[in-house]
């Protein structure tokens, strides 16, 4: 969950972050260690580490046309226009080299700023990308189908390019050594003088064995005793069995009964609370009616006695003057 969302973010800022100055390749390079270091046990491949990789071993060519061509990255195409890179391969080969021979110095780079201000960082870099290459390179061999041109056919043409014995700058030993070692392994994992083979597709995975499971077979139901039955005689033993069989029936039964009395019982509310939104919808529309009915009187009321007379507190008032308000004829309350 963690180094897939890793790998995705890093090979963006790989391949699409813009190189301004060193320590934004040194960055970089940094990143590119850490993709190839998380996928060289899964023998996965990131062509965008690849990628930044040789155009940083580019940018250090002896022709300054293969500096600025060539480059895979979009983001190293246009840094590669800089003059600070242009002189980068200038920068390595006036590194002095006396005592070289016998005490060799492994270049080497650092997130520091003043180790990347320092006149030895353009070594790191070339040094650090050689061997970040080199190790890609050995971790991905046999593992990919034959591809191993095709994956590294831009890092061969960068190592092409550098030409380390070149007459107007050339290489310290060391990195004379370090690019044999480079080219020595790139010959022997993409096997460039053996016929090239088509590629092809991957072999079918093998399924494992798996143990079949099998459920036990038991011949006679009636003869099977268990464990807790030894030492018991027949008639016991077939007693228990009756005594177990009544229980698992009388259990399901239960279970059974329970089931269908929650059915039926809530079939009974389903159709119960049916009958009681007919009645209670029933009832609304006879109290509507009844109210739209004294309503519709009302306004005739209120009128005049041209639409209906008799209603409203008229005949009220007429009664409490005749002193016979609530009296009916023949003088009954």
């Amino acid at each position: 969950y963690v180094v897939t969302p890793a790998l995705l973010l890093l090979g963006q800022l790989v391949a699409h972050t813009p190189v301004y100055s060193l320590e934004d390749l040194t960055k970089g390079i940094f990143c590119a260690g850490l993709l190839i270091d998380y996928t060289t046990e899964a023998k996965r491949c990131v062509p965008e580490a690849y990628a930044f990789l040789a155009g940083v071993v580019r940018m250090f060519a002896a022709n300054k046309r293969d500096r600025r061509v060539g480059h895979a990255c979009a983001n190293l195409a246009a840094a590669s226009e800089e003059e600070e890179f242009l002189s980068l391969r200038k920068r390595v080969a006036m590194l002095s080299t006396e005592g070289e021979e016998e005490s060799p110095a492994t270049p080497s780079i650092s997130l520091e700023s003043e180790v990347i201000d320092s006149s030895d960082t353009p070594a790191g870099i070339l040094f650090a990308s050689l061997s970040l290459l080199e190790h890609a390179i050995q971790s991905m061999a046999g593992s990919i189908q034959s591809a191993e041109r095709e994956l590294f056919a831009e890092v061969s043409e960068s190592v092409l390019a550098l030409s380390p014995k070149d007459r107007i700058h050339p290489l310290p030993h060391t990195f004379v050594g370090k690019v044999s070692q480079l080219v020595s392994t790139l010959s022997q994992v993409c096997q460039y003088d053996t016929p090239r083979a088509p590629l092809h597709r991957r072999a079918a995975v093998k399924k494992k064995q798996v143990i079949q499971s099998l459920a036990p077979r038991i011949e006679n139901p009636e003869k099977y005793s268990l464990c807790k039955d030894k030492g018991k005689g027949a008639a016991q033993v077939a007693a228990d069995r009756m005594r177990r069989e009544l229980k698992r029936e009388k259990k399901a039964i239960s279970r059974e009964l329970r089931l269908d009395a929650a059915f039926v019982e809530s079939e009974r509310r389903s159709e119960q609370t049916k009958k009681d939104d007919a009645a209670k919808a029933k009832r609304h529309r006879a109290h509507a009616w009844l109210q739209s009915e004294q309503a519709t009187m009302n306004q005739q009321v209120a009128q005049g006695g041209g639409l209906l007379s008799g209603g409203g507190m008229g005949a009220a008032r007429a009664k409490s003057k005749s002193a016979k308000l609530g009296i009916k004829r023949g003088g009954k309350f």
